[in-house]
């Protein structure tokens, strides 16, 4: 598909081969060894560049790189560890196909005593040493999900079957963590999209959740933004290090936790996220 793409780009633009690989090369450096004879091998699909480059010769066409990757690719291609997060509830593979989704932000925040329970649940599991933090205040858990969410542009996400939490997403201005972890915490001085906890307790709430969350955050204004995510569950870790993401310990509230990282350059690079965003994009068709 991408040397179609490509091929029907240059014919439609009267483009010779040639006046293509200038063009490349003028607009990035990474084509400068690019050649007349490897562009005609792409658009025969002989063979095809690496993912960035690929991606990156979408992004000049305008072309949405989801388009290109099929639904086909599928969640499951995750690597075989990531099968232990099914190692929760009374759900199997198959029997959870559709999910419900709950979201709560600024505009429905009326709805969180129907969902209090749920939150509570989150507070329970999570040794969030923000949370922690917020507590330790004396504010109650149905108090701190107010402030996160309206004071700190924070959205939380949970889905859920027959009432039972297979995962959740909640995500804040980074001004949260410094405010109340304090202004040394590492990425302050970059523009960050946080996700403050996270968890999974089924593969089947992968795209509801994390999926939904970063296929926001790669269509944000600034490409220079990091995806900052706070962890401190083995399994999550695992998952998120498979996924590219870099790490560092912190220790804050006599908790220790991972801070762990990703740019869009290195999301765009890695085939899995494009079957999970591509999975979200067909699913809602976004």
């Amino acid at each position: 598909m991408f040397g179609e793409i490509i091929r029907s780009f240059r014919k439609q633009s009267s483009l010779s081969q040639l006046d293509f690989v200038n063009a490349l090369q003028k607009s990035s450096s990474n084509f400068d060894n690019l050649d007349v004879v490897t562009l005609s091998r792409w658009e025969r699909g002989a063979t095809k560049p690496h993912l960035n480059r690929q991606n990156e010769i979408l992004d000049m066409l305008g072309v949405d790189i989801f388009d290109v990757w099929s639904a086909v690719n599928d969640v499951n291609n995750l690597p075989d560890y990531t099968n232990r997060i099914n190692n929760h509830g009374y759900f199997n593979e198959r029997g959870v196909d559709e999910v419900e989704l709950i979201v709560l932000n600024a505009t429905n925040l009326d709805r969180l005593g129907e969902v209090l329970n749920l939150v509570n649940a989150i507070f329970e599991y999570e040794e969030n040493a923000v949370l922690k933090a917020m507590e330790f205040q004396g504010l109650t858990r149905e108090s701190i999900a107010t402030k996160i969410i309206n004071q700190h542009g924070g959205e939380l996400t949970i889905a859920v079957k027959h009432g039972q939490i297979l995962g959740h997403l909640f995500s804040a201005s980074y001004s949260l963590a410094t405010d109340f972890l304090g202004e040394d915490m590492l990425f302050h001085d970059k523009n960050v999209h946080f996700i403050l906890s996270f968890n999974c307790s089924h593969i089947a709430s992968l795209v509801e959740t994390l999926s939904r969350e970063v296929y926001r955050y790669i269509h944000s204004l600034d490409p220079n933004t990091e995806l900052v995510l706070y962890v401190n569950n083995p399994v999550i870790f695992n998952l998120f290090f498979s996924l590219s993401f870099e790490y560092r310990s912190v220790s804050r509230q006599d908790v220790v936790f991972k801070l762990m990282n990703i740019d869009i350059k290195t999301l765009k690079s890695q085939r899995v996220w494009m079957n999970l965003l591509s999975q979200y994009k067909d699913k809602h068709d976004v």
